[in-house]
């Protein structure tokens, strides 16, 4: 089975040379922890090795996305410009500014389930005219349950990780720890492949990070709590 990389070093070596390709991921931790981070170097990475990617955000604008990830030296503009990435904006409707989105794929409404399909949808076919394997992101989850309700964003997630699939794509799903109970978490965690937990904690007045990845199909893999670092290049593991 093809490997790829995160592009997180070190964390290559505890999955056994990376994620195998066609799984989709969730991604759990409370909020700030670093998984829109490790999202968006995941992205970027896929970008540099040729594939393409597809960006879901629902919490920030694709503009404020893209900014951020220039601050890590990760500068998609090229990328997008060529058809390699798309950004499906959930976030602007929220601010009356839907018409003037400049993404092309802008979702009108997050409790929308059968809009939102058809824009992935859209999505997948322009950048399929780039590449036939790409990386999809997700963030997040918890955001479109909140408008959508939770048996519709089931349901949605059990479609869209299963095209993905089909599309050759392998994908990272966010959800934040503490804003929903555990029927979520469990049902999701059956929808797919893997699971990676992140976690802080305090030690010597001083904030930590770590990772664990609790379960990971197709991968050997280590499941104890490793710590990482946001630096100025992205998220390393020492």
């Amino acid at each position: 089975m093809e490997l790829i990389s995160v592009g997180i070093e070190g964390l290559n070596k505890l999955i056994g040379g990376g994620i195998p390709r066609r799984t989709i991921l969730l991604l759990s931790g409370v909020p700030g922890v670093g998984k829109t981070v490790f999202c968006q170097q995941f992205i970027y990475e896929g970008l540099k090795n040729g594939e393409y990617g597809i960006y879901l955000t629902m919490d920030e604008s694709p503009e404020d996305v893209k900014e951020r990830m220039k601050i890590f030296g990760w500068d998609v503009t090229e990328y997008e410009k060529k058809g390699q990435l798309v950004f499906i904006d959930c976030y602007s409707w929220r601010l009356g500014e839907l018409s003037g989105s400049k993404s092309r794929f802008a979702l009108s409404s997050p409790t929308d389930i059968n809009q939102l399909n058809r824009i992935v949808i859209e999505g997948q076919r322009e950048v399929q005219k780039f590449s036939d394997k790409g990386r999809v992101v997700l963030d997040s989850l918890s955001t479109l349950v909140m408008y959508a309700g939770l048996e519709p964003v089931f349901k949605f997630t059990q479609v869209f990780a299963a095209r993905a699939k089909q599309q050759n794509n392998t994908g990272l799903l966010v959800l934040e720890e503490g804003v929903h109970d555990e029927k979520l978490s469990n049902a999701l965690q059956y929808t797919t492949d893997g699971v990676i937990e992140f976690r802080m904690y305090e030690d010597d007045s001083n904030i930590k990070r770590q990772l664990r990845i609790l379960r990971m199909k197709f991968a050997k893999h280590f499941a104890n709590w490793v710590d990482f670092e946001i630096t100025d290049n992205g998220i390393t593991i020492k």
